[in-house]
């Protein structure tokens, strides 16, 4: 879960979470459309939560990939 790392580290960080573009360029992905599928992907799976058109708001829900 390497879009998940991300977001854990960034948040350690900078104590916010990463726009889709900082997202994207941390891990080489040049779409902001990948991104949002890799951040729906991660809902899907109860690892993060976001507020629609909100900038800045993935929050994580469950610290570890095993529950």
């Amino acid at each position: 879960m390497q879009v998940f790392q991300a977001i854990k580290e960034y948040k350690n960080i900078h104590s916010y979470s990463p726009s889709v573009r900082e997202l994207g360029k941390i891990l080489g992905v040049p779409s902001p459309g990948s991104v949002y599928h890799h951040l729906d992907r991660l809902k899907q799976m109860g690892y993060i939560t976001s507020e629609p058109n909100k900038a800045r708001s993935i929050r994580i829900i469950r610290k570890t990939k095993n529950p």
